[in-house]
């Protein structure tokens, strides 16, 4: 107990401040005192007897030094006395310190940021209870034909499962202490459903689910009760569970909502419970209700529009089931995944003579799908980030390294004195690894709050333009943990060089005259420059290639006006629309908007164009039939009256969709020319009639070609035109749907119609709700997000180098300017010219730019060959891009190192020569 009472009273003494100083320095004033008393009465006089007394006693500093050591750490001690002459050298050196700081923020703080990202994408667990003990599954791609026991697939591709296989785990599974699947209502919608709450529709998204779903997952609600498996039984109530958000959105958060009925798709639902905070389900979209997972006319998995959902349980062949468990205590991966194969074959396989020959393999992950998906789809622009970064962070640690070193140069008398008064090359080193290491961690706390900021704003730009995956990108302790060693290890990193450069130094020489320093040119420094500019050149190289990527890319003809077009979707099938009222009603509403002030048309359309999707089929014709061994994949897309004149796509022969070809009794379409150059390549192909899904043309089902477009943007804005064909929206569709409204603006903002057009759709009917609202601009943003992301991203990280470069620049001529002082006094004094002054420190700026060229040129233009993926209609050696980096680096070399020229040219000699 001795040694530990022995360190607790050295810390407790290390730790006592000024207080344990206040008692030293008392006691030995006191010894002091009595000795001088002493030597009073032997007869000394007051001053003799003190003296005699001071001599008696020994040195006051050395009898301090040495009961500090007795009384406490000296680490501790000397770590102390270190971190506070910093701070006084940082406070006597306002103007480094600032931009110390602010290079060391921009860097910490984009790498936390980034790393907020990859957390959370990469690291975090599902917000449920013993997230690591759940299990997914879903199955490996096989090769050959699966048609015997999958003929279809909704949702997440290999995550989707056959219900029966469901049923199997969920009844046999002996290695799982739970079961549960479920499936998102809108698909990759966010506006899977219509909400009516109190007489106010909305749309939201939702996931059917199983009545294990809550109690596997360890999700419990705030309020009431949560979905069990007696909610699924035929004939059970309909029932709700609200999230939180909704809960305080539409309810204020009163208790009284359990209980409470609202309409679902136009059918009443109850409300049971509620979520806890933070949970919004398990399939990527953000979801406001969980619904009990059972036949129903108004509700289908994935945004299916399945005639009867009850194939959906009895098809074998149907896989849409995201299916999940967990595991027993105990219980591994390999023995869930032995005895989920064993179920699952059986459950595909039964009743089925013709088995495949290689069946896809089940596969069993800890991690959902969603994320899974989520993953694959943010690792490519994440991977970029982290790239992109560290080259920042080194880049920050250069700069503040080459300022270090010109500071030290500034400050070689006072380290040589200080080493010739008895500081040993060790202490001095420590110092300034102190002085580095205090700068970079409130280069930390700094850049902890930038990315505070930053992360939302960074995932927002690579998830596109509607985000719609839920992710938590607040800091926690692995993002704190990540900022501290970040911050120090840079501190270290950037802080070594200058304190081992500076700790090696010919003590004799720099006690002589400081004039020694205006031969000294800085090779080291320059270096460092230089470098800091290489790495800026494949930054800013690349961040040129991808703005005129972008550029190219939005520059391109689309066959379209795309100006003064506000878009939004209606879903009458879910407010209780059927057959024919359903189809009339998309015509009524387009009237309704056409009377409305500042409309010049309005029509609409299955899926807006440069939407990411698209409709494809065969089509057969009763012209000349296709070669042999030739087929044509066909893009086709269901129109309103007065399409083409809305979207400003000129047709070239015959004429567009007219209102009466969507009343029934005139089956129309019109194709592009692409279209018509594969199908009639000789002929016109208007007055043909055409079959959009059929091996062989049946005039029962055909479709009369009454004019042909010009080509046009479909599906992307990367792919050429597709054939395509554009079909009459009637009752030769048979179905009411959703569809997308094109309203054209004529005279105002197309944003600025939307409460008119709300107010004109409510007119007609006040429970049907308008979302997905946009212009056909945000719609191209959308559909060219990867692009725009990267050039963003690249904007804004390339002008962080530039912000850098002219840092570093500006500081080491600012440092170089003050130590040669007296070498531009004796210049000036001989006759120098101010041109000439100017041109002796401004050509050290072009120099240093140089070399950063030299060496990063060739390096940007061998990385850039692995972004041409990435690049529409520009090289990836583009001559233009080459000369555009070379003179923005050079005008900021040139700019940076103007200042610190300029000043010194206005250099007065006379004081100059007194400077030292």
């Amino acid at each position: 107990m001795k040694p530990l009472r022995r360190a607790w009273n050295r810390l407790a003494g290390s730790l006592a401040g000024r207080r344990r100083e206040a008692e030293l320095a008392d006691e030995l004033q006191s010894h002091i005192d009595m000795l001088t008393e002493e030597n009073l009465r032997r007869g000394l006089s007051a001053v003799e007897a003190r003296r005699a007394a001071l001599l008696t006693f020994g040195g006051m500093e050395a009898a301090k030094e040495n009961y500090r050591d007795q009384r406490g750490f000296p680490a501790i001690d000397s770590l102390e006395q270190d971190i506070r002459y910093a701070l006084r050298g940082m406070r006597r050196n306002p103007t480094f310190t600032v931009i110390a700081v602010a290079c060391l923020a921009l860097g910490i703080g984009a790498n936390t940021a980034i790393f907020s990202l990859f957390n959370a994408v990469m690291l975090r667990s599902l917000p449920v209870s013993h997230p690591a003990q759940l299990v997914f599954f879903g199955y490996s791609q096989a090769a050959g034909d699966m048609s015997p026991v999958r003929r279809l697939t909704s949702g997440l591709g290999g995550a989707s499962l056959p219900y029966a296989t469901f049923e199997a785990l969920r009844d046999h599974a002996s290695n799982l202490a739970g079961v549960f699947m479920y499936a998102p209502v809108g698909g990759e919608s966010n506006n899977g459903l219509t909400l009516d709450v109190s007489g106010r529709p909305f749309t939201t998204d939702g996931e059917m689910v199983s009545g294990g779903y809550f109690a596997v997952l360890g999700v419990s609600p705030v309020l009431g009760r949560t979905i069990v498996e007696s909610d699924l039984s035929p004939g059970a109530p309909g029932v709700i569970v609200i999230s939180h958000k909704l809960w305080l959105r539409e309810f204020a958060g009163r208790s009284s909502a359990a209980g409470q009925s609202i309409r679902v798709n136009n059918s009443p639902f109850t409300v049971v419970g509620v979520a806890p905070p933070g949970f919004t389900g398990l399939s990527g979209n953000v979801s406001d209700l969980w619904l009990p997972l059972l036949p129903s006319p108004v509700l289908r998995p994935w945004g299916s529009r399945s005639s009867s959902m009850g194939t959906y349980f009895a098809d074998r062949r149907w896989w849409w089931c995201i299916i999940g468990g967990r595991r027993k205590p105990g219980t591994t991966l390999a023995r869930v995944q032995g005895e989920g194969e064993y179920l699952y074959r059986q459950s595909i396989t039964a009743g089925v003579s013709n088995i495949p020959a290689g069946l896809p393999a089940l596969t069993v992950s800890s991690v959902s799908p969603t994320f899974q998906a989520v993953r694959r789809r943010l690792s490519t622009p994440l991977g970029i980030l982290v790239v992109t970064a560290a080259l920042m962070l080194l880049m920050a640690c250069v700069n503040v390294a080459a300022l270090l070193i010109s500071r030290g140069k500034a400050r070689q008398r006072e380290i040589g004195v200080r080493l010739a008064i008895g500081a040993s090359r060790a202490r001095v080193m420590r110092q300034l690894l102190t002085e580095s290491t205090l700068l970079s961690v409130c280069g930390g706390i700094l850049g902890l709050l930038l990315a505070y900021w930053g992360a939302p704003t960074l995932l927002s730009l690579i998830a596109g333009y509607r985000q719609t995956t839920q992710l938590d990108v607040g800091p926690d302790g692995a993002v704190l943990a990540f900022a501290a060693v970040v911050s120090l290890a840079t501190g270290i990193l950037f802080g070594i060089a200058p304190a081992v450069r500076a700790a090696r130094q010919d003590l004799a020489h720099h006690l002589k005259e400081a004039t020694a320093s205006t031969t000294q040119r800085g090779g080291l420094t320059r270096a460092l420059v230089g470098t800091q500019i290489g790495v800026s050149v494949v930054l800013l190289f690349g961040a040129c290639l991808f703005v005129r990527s972008l550029r190219n890319l939005d520059g391109q003809h689309l066959g379209f006006d795309r100006d003064n077009l506000l878009l939004f979707d209606i879903d009458p099938e879910r407010s209780g629309y059927t057959g024919q009222r359903g189809m009339a009603l998309h015509n009524q509403l387009v009237e309704r908007i056409c009377r409305l002030p500042g409309v010049q048309s309005a029509t609409y359309v299955q899926e807006a164009l440069l939407s990411g999707t698209h409709n494809s089929t065969s089509t057969t014709t009763d012209g000349p039939p296709m070669p042999a061994g030739r087929t044509i994949e066909d893009y086709y897309n269901r129109v309103g009256p007065g399409f083409f004149d809305t979207m400003g796509m000129r047709v070239l022969l015959g004429r567009g969709i007219g209102p009466r070809d969507t009343d029934g009794g005139h089956p129309a379409a019109v194709v592009n020319e692409s279209w018509a150059r594969a199908h009639f390549p000789n002929e016109n192909p208007v007055g043909h009639h055409l079959r959009a899904g059929g091996e062989t043309f049946d005039p029962r089902y055909a479709y009369e070609i009454v004019g042909v477009a010009v080509d046009a943007k479909y599906n992307r804005m990367r792919e050429a035109p597709p054939p395509t064909v554009y079909l009459a929206y009637g009752e030769k569709w048979g179905r009411t749907r959703r569809m997308c409204f094109v309203v054209r603006s004529a005279g105002v903002a197309p944003t600025e119609l939307m409460a008119s057009v709300t107010e004109a759709v409510h007119s007609v009917d006040p429970a049907l709700p308008l979302y997905n609202a946009r212009t056909q601009r945000q719609q191209i943003e959308e559909a060219t997000g990867t692009e725009r992301m990267l050039a963003r991203v690249s904007i804004f990280f390339g002008a962080l180098a530039l912000l850098l470069v002219a840092i570093g620049v500006y500081g080491t001529l600012s440092y170089a300017v003050t130590r040669r002082t007296g070498e531009i006094g004796i210049r000036m004094a001989l006759g120098a010219r101010r041109a000439a002054v100017v041109w002796l420190i401004l050509r050290e700026s072009l120099v240093v730019a140089g070399i950063g060229l030299a060496v990063g040129l060739p390096a940007a233009l061998a990385l850039s060959r692995f972004v041409e993926d990435a690049l529409f209609g520009v090289d990836a050696h583009d001559g233009v891009t080459v000369a555009a980096t070379v003179l923005i680096l050079s005008a900021i070399a040139a700019t940076s190192g103007f200042f610190p020229a300029n000043r010194a040219a206005r250099i007065d000699p006379i004081r100059a020569l007194r400077h030292e």
